[in-house]
């Protein structure tokens, strides 16, 4: 399957030639429902009706809109032909809608019914189509202008792709150009975060408008085949629980307030009524969190391997919940002049409180750092970076560097995470060392009868200077990880050799190893000791263990 592009022209031919059959989007309440053929066929013969009426590659195509299956049509009709897509946000205002429409100047507006009231009639009167996006119908048609001359073109990567405006209150709007390179970046740049498939269901509950839901929430699953769900109402939490067990989504994009409502609603509110989930609140935390964890997942369909939170910044207790409920959740960072990501974590390793990485292919660093907080000013650089902002060359040299490096205005701090790891991992090495000679002399939790065993002796043994390297070539693009892992397993096999038929393999106990060497903030862990604990105790919980054993280290679990 392939995710890189050059142009979104790219984008288009190769998905609905390669996933032709399949269905590429609908409305759950039924109606606009499509495969990618049909997509194609659809945006093919609009971009023709624009073409008949002059509108040529190059020329501005406003939308304005709620998120329907017929946004993505008109989208590709737009900017697979050379031609520049103008979105706006259904929130916005008459006087915002005027004065985006004329500082764009855009031929052409496609409009759905619950917005057309937005568009005043002497603004209609200078546009040469107004298309209700509802059915595709005309609303307004500039006879004059039916010249069936207009050209199209295969765009370049550079070419502007569509202007997003980020401000239109008053005649001083900001543009945001971005480029047919920036949207394809952010392909890239999402599928290394999280891979996806063309089984996949995502559930559309932003605008489309919004740079978010455009790059990654229509663009990507559009490139890999996957299916894309849209909702008519408005998504209120009952709305939304609902859509979600039907779809069974695999991946949503949404903002924080969506789940930090659900936890404040359904969540504490929940616990709060019932004696037993207060008692395991008090004595069993641990459980109480997968349980509810466990309730939340199936909630939003059960399928759920990505749950993208953007926009603001999330709730510290809310995401601290998430987190140790251990609910596919993602946070992310970015902005409209980077269509949009710069920074992201990925599935199934949350950082609390943190942004994530930089996203591939980005690079980011701090300027004008306060020595006292260790904040300073986020700048960021890569294809993902805007072209700048339209017809507003001072504005631009304001936040772009000749050298590419863009500006956000927003403070930001680096996790110390070198230094983590070498005032953590003698601490977690020690640990983990102890732990296995407990095994072997019978003295552990697990009270297995099992005879001492040596240390290993073998070539291959490995010191702490050696685990210390291990951790520092991490850094570096050589690093082996399937290597190291080989020779741990000879170093530390040994250690399970009269045990080895009640115990997982020893690759489960090096896997749990790396688990925690992979985790991004050492800090935010309930503590090295107990990690490495619960990876022995999991090892133990195997096939051929009497049940009350079984019990016995599934309490001691949970009761840490």
């Amino acid at each position: 399957m392939r995710f890189k592009f050059s142009t979104l022209a790219e984008v288009y031919d190769y998905a609905t030639e390669k996933f032709a059959k399949r269905y590429a989007s609908g409305f759950i309440e039924g109606g606009q429902t499509y495969t990618y053929a049909q997509i194609k066929e659809r945006a093919d013969s609009l971009s023709g009706k624009l073409s008949s009426f002059g509108v040529n590659a190059g020329d501005k195509v406003a939308i304005l809109s709620e998120s329907m299956p017929n946004w993505t049509i008109a989208f590709f009709a737009t900017t697979a032909f050379g031609r520049i897509l103008v979105p706006m946000l259904p929130e916005l205002s008459p006087t915002e809608v005027e004065n985006i429409l004329e500082h764009s100047e855009s031929k052409v507006v496609f409009v759905s019914a619950k917005q057309k009231a937005k568009i005043s009639a002497e603004r209609m009167a200078k546009l040469k189509l107004a298309i209700c996006l509802d059915d595709f119908s005309f609303i307004k048609v500039d006879s004059e202008a039916y010249t069936c001359d207009g050209n199209v073109k295969n765009p370049n990567p550079m070419d502007i792709a569509a202007i997003l405006y980020t401000s239109g209150t008053t005649g001083n709007a900001k543009g945001v150009m971005l480029s047919h390179s920036n949207f394809c970046w952010n392909i890239l740049e999402a599928w290394h975060n999280f891979h996806i498939n063309k089984r996949m269901a995502f559930l559309s509950v932003l605008p489309m408008a919004h740079t978010y839901e455009m790059s990654i929430g229509m663009l990507y699953p559009f490139a890999g085949g996957a299916r894309v769900w849209y909702i008519q109402k408005l998504p209120t939490p009952t709305i939304l629980i609902d859509a979600m067990r039907k779809v069974r989504p695999h991946a949503m994009l949404t903002v924080p307030l969506i789940i930090e409502k659900v936890y404040r609603s359904s969540v504490v509110k929940t616990v709060a009524k019932s004696k037993f989930l207060t008692f395991l609140k008090d004595h069993f935390p641990s459980l109480l969190y997968r349980l509810v964890g466990m309730k939340l997942k199936k909630t939003f369909g059960g399928r759920l391997q990505f749950y993208g939170i953007g926009g603001s910044k999330l709730d510290p207790q809310v995401e601290n919940f998430l987190k140790k409920a251990h609910f596919p959740y993602v946070t992310g960072y970015g902005l409209t002049e980077t269509a949009p990501l710069i920074c992201g974590a990925k599935p199934g390793h949350p950082v609390l409180g943190s942004t994530g990485k930089p996203s591939y292919g980005v690079s980011v660093r701090l300027d004008n750092v306060n020595p006292a907080t260790g904040e300073g000013e986020l700048v960021a650089k890569g294809p993902n970076v805007m072209l700048g902002y339209y017809k507003d060359y001072e504005r631009t040299r304001s936040v772009l560097e000749e050298d590419g490096w863009f500006h956000t205005g927003d403070l930001a701090k680096v996790d110390k995470f070198k230094k983590m790891l070498d005032d953590n991992v003698e601490q977690f090495y020690s640990i983990f060392m102890e732990q296995l000679k407990d095994v072997d002399n019978g003295d552990s939790d697990f009270d297995y009868d099992t005879t001492s065993g040596s240390e290993p002796t073998s070539s291959d043994s490995m010191s702490m200077d050696d685990l210390m390297e291990i951790v520092r070539k991490k850094m570096h693009p050589d690093y082996n990880e399937d290597v190291l892992k080989e020779c741990l397993c000879r170093t530390y096999a040994p250690h399970f050799e009269k045990i080895v038929g009640k115990i997982r393999p020893m690759e489960k106990t090096v896997d749990n190893l790396f688990r925690v060497l992979n985790t991004e903030s050492l800090d935010t862990l309930d503590g090295v000791d107990s990690i490495v604990k619960e990876s022995l105790n999991m090892l133990c919980m195997a096939e051929g263990l009497p049940a009350n054993e079984k019990r016995m280290h599934l309490n001691h679990l949970l009761m840490k």
